[in-house]
């Protein structure tokens, strides 16, 4: 939810205030995005700034925060759930 407020709600908006364009906004917020998660390696940056493109045009589309938060914390816990699933022990007896 954090990300969702910075960067649709706070950096989209700064950025399109700045540069009289909110498509540029669209695209600086989504790109910093992807930036922000440089320690998943280049494919996680451009996974997550892909993923910042959907959450952008969620919020443009509904002007609202909400879709893209509920949209982004279902994809953290489903990634949550597969990682824990792949960790844990095994019961092989």
């Amino acid at each position: 939810m954090c990300e969702e407020f910075l960067y649709r709600g706070y950096l989209l908006n700064l950025a399109a205030s700045a540069t009289k364009s909110i498509w540029v906004g669209f695209l600086i917020s989504s790109i910093l995005f992807g930036f922000a998660h440089l320690y998943q390696g280049h494919k996680g940056v451009i996974g997550t700034s892909i993923g910042g493109l959907v959450f952008g045009l969620m919020f443009l589309a509904s002007r609202s925060l909400l879709p893209g938060q509920f949209l982004h914390t279902a994809m953290d816990l489903i990634q949550l759930l597969t990682l824990s699933k792949s960790l844990a022990p095994s019961n092989t007896d």
